[in-house]
């Protein structure tokens, strides 16, 4: 008697992956995945803080909506939903070359010097109400010095787009954006 050595067998490429579903068919399984998902999500909703959320922002949104697309274009939308988070931006956009770079003001000097501050100082904010204008945040050093552009209020609450010609001009800005 001669003993046979176990060989490995090595399954052909051609055969079908095994479901891993407990035995329902692919299609069935999904379909169980997805009601138990929106079952999920509704009894999420329901609770008592979503609750509150859902009425003050989403379905009040939802109501607003037709009666908004009768007596509004897409612009004034734009304005009455997203207030100077979307005005901001728009007004530098307008004001502004496309080969400048905008220097992104801090969070802090917005919020010292807006009555309702804003959150359109933040890169992401500003980009998805603006991706046109080329900026650099205030955080990144190394792009500090190359921008060409920067917003300043005013004494009297109203913004100024400033040049920044040269790095005095650059220092002042970024000393104003530092004071607190």
């Amino acid at each position: 008697m001669s003993k046979q050595k176990n060989i490995p067998t090595v399954k052909s490429r051609n055969t079908p992956p095994k479901s891993e579903s407990a035995g329902f068919p692919p299609v069935v399984a999904q379909i169980v995945l997805t009601i138990v998902a929106s079952v999920l999500i509704l009894l999420i909703i329901k609770l008592p803080r979503n609750q509150e959320y859902w009425w003050a922002r989403v379905s009040k949104y939802y109501d607003e909506i037709p009666q908004q697309r009768k007596n509004m274009n897409e612009e004034q939308r734009m304005q009455s939903r997203h207030g100077g988070n979307y005005m901001i931006p728009g007004i530098i956009a307008k004001n502004i070359k496309p080969e400048d770079i905008f220097l992104l003001p801090p969070k802090a000097y917005v919020e010292k010097n807006e009555k309702n501050p804003n959150n359109w100082s933040n890169p992401y904010v500003f980009y998805y109400m603006n991706s046109e204008v080329k900026t650099c945040a205030f955080a990144n050093d190394s792009l500090r010095a190359k921008a060409t552009k920067a917003l300043v209020y005013d004494n009297k609450g109203g913004i100024q787009l400033v040049e920044l010609k040269n790095d005095s001009i650059r220092n002042q800005i970024i000393n104003m954006y530092q004071a607190k």
